[in-house]
């Protein structure tokens, strides 16, 4: 190592990593313990697979009243 910032930058990068694999490793065994607990109903299961990918039945989009306004 030349100098400080180098030491710096090595034991940052390798918390980083430690840190990385940690919430990697939760995360699995979140969405396990998630499609875990549909057990045979698959309803349960589509539910929690689309939350896991982040597919939402909620519109993304503001409500406007505008809109609402202009086709009465």
């Amino acid at each position: 190592m030349r100098n400080k910032s180098d030491l710096s930058r090595k034991v940052y990068k390798g918390l980083a990593n430690i840190y990385k694999a940690e919430l990697s490793s939760v995360k699995d065994e979140y969405s396990e313990d998630k499609i875990g607990n549909a057990e045979g109903n698959k309803r349960k299961l589509h539910t929690i697979t689309s939350e896991l990918l982040g597919r939402s039945k909620e519109n993304p989009l503001p409500y406007s009243h505008s809109i609402q306004v202009k086709y009465l």
